[in-house]
């Protein structure tokens, strides 16, 4: 594996810079190296880089070479899994699940050459909204969550969760998450929602601030099929694909979600454990 898509998240301060710390690293150890032409961190110094449109760059790669946090390998998910293509993460956010290296343990990456590394699969959701007369209104692919939110500050939202068909949770509240084994450790534990391990194949449904001591966040199957409703007398809700641009929600409308056909593949070469990551990026030993 010799080929990278260099891709950097150009909103981290000091990302130019970083980027031309990391190129000639990258050059040292065999790579090379394609980046995206209209990108806004290409370094002054552009020997040995090729110029490339983003589609394009992604297509030759064998490899997405991620530099900034999670958000970045969000934006950059499903692209790279409908090439095919695998994402390695180099962490210059701030917790950093997601990304696998830090900005000084780019010498690591020579496991690429050896194939001393392995591929971590995460699955994604598949999800859409049809109005009620059965118009499709919005489709969409996420890494890490689908979150159903009120789009008024003051005003709860009324919500009815089914499984399968089934209805499973009605509530008033803010919203609700629905979430992979990835987004379980984003917004979804912000609200109460539990741990998922990757490996795990299945989905979390965390209720944002709901209106009720009964009602809790549970995890289901990944072949099951979610549908969320929001019922008369709602006020404006907004539903969102890993924190994408909001699309709003009508009353009527049905929210579906299920295991994406599509997936991403985490290329882990240090790979100290899920548990381990967990115990250093939460726990009162990280501050």
């Amino acid at each position: 594996m010799k080929k990278l898509f260099v891709h950097p998240n150009p909103t981290k301060d000091g990302m130019k810079e970083v980027v031309a710390e990391i190129l000639p690293q990258l050059f040292d150890l065999g790579f090379e190296v394609f980046m995206d032409r209209d990108g806004e961190c290409l370094p002054d110094d552009l020997s040995g880089v090729e110029l490339l449109s983003f589609d394009d760059a992604l297509r030759q790669c064998q490899c997405a070479l991620v530099i900034g946090g999670d958000g970045t390998i969000l934006r950059i998910a499903v692209p790279a899994s409908l090439a095919g293509k695998p994402v390695l993460g180099i962490n210059k956010g701030t917790l950093g699940f997601i990304p696998e290296l830090e900005v000084s343990e780019i010498g690591l990456m020579k496991a690429l050459h050896s194939g001393d590394f392995h591929y971590d699969h995460r699955m994604m959701l598949d999800i859409s909204v049809e109005s009620a007369d059965g118009e499709l209104i919005f489709h969409g692919t996420a890494l890490n969550d689908a979150s159903v939110i009120k789009g008024t500050l003051s005003k709860m939202i009324d919500i009815c969760v089914k499984a399968n068909g089934k209805k499973t949770i009605a509530f008033k509240g803010d919203g609700v998450i629905v979430c992979t084994p990835t987004g379980s450790t984003a917004y979804s534990l912000s609200a109460g929602g539990p741990i998922l391990e990757p490996s795990c194949s299945c989905m979390a449904v965390t209720p944002i601030c709901p209106h009720s001591i009964n009602i809790k966040s549970f995890v289901l199957p990944a072949e099951h099929d979610i549908e969320v409703k929001i019922n008369p007398g709602s006020n404006a809700a907004f539903i969102l694909a890993d924190g994408s641009a909001p699309v709003q929600l009508s009353v009527g409308d049905k929210i579906r979600i299920k295991k994406s056909d599509l997936s991403l593949d985490l290329i882990r070469i240090k790979d100290p454990g899920f548990y381990e990551v967990i115990r250093k990026k939460l726990s009162k030993e990280s501050s």
